[in-house]
């Protein structure tokens, strides 16, 4: 699966259709609110992970269903569109427990 990594000069997120994080069965609930959702017309609903905490998560669900990835890096001069995005949800501790 090619996957594209946004950067900008103060950070960095991985965008993942959200079919693709299901897929590998990626612990959403464990998900931070400093990743971003978005929408494409051709790919649903689009995650970006953020790097440091969210981005493993997802990368280790991949690991562990076999699911072979192919990162391409896009640098963005100023700040990224990724930005002005949603945030992912928080989930309440409940949720986070099931």
């Amino acid at each position: 699966m090619q996957l594209k990594y946004h950067h900008d000069p103060g950070h960095g997120w991985l965008e993942v259709p959200m079919y693709a994080a299901i897929k590998v069965r990626t612990p959403l609930t464990k998900i931070s609110p400093y990743s971003y959702v978005g929408f494409s017309k051709s790919e649903g609903v689009i995650l970006y992970l953020e790097e440091d905490c969210d981005m493993p998560i997802f990368m280790a669900a991949a690991a562990a269903a076999g699911l072979k990835l192919s990162v391409t890096n896009v640098t963005h001069e100023d700040n990224c569109f990724v930005r002005k995005l949603n945030h992912f949800p928080e989930w309440s501790d409940e949720a986070k427990q099931a």
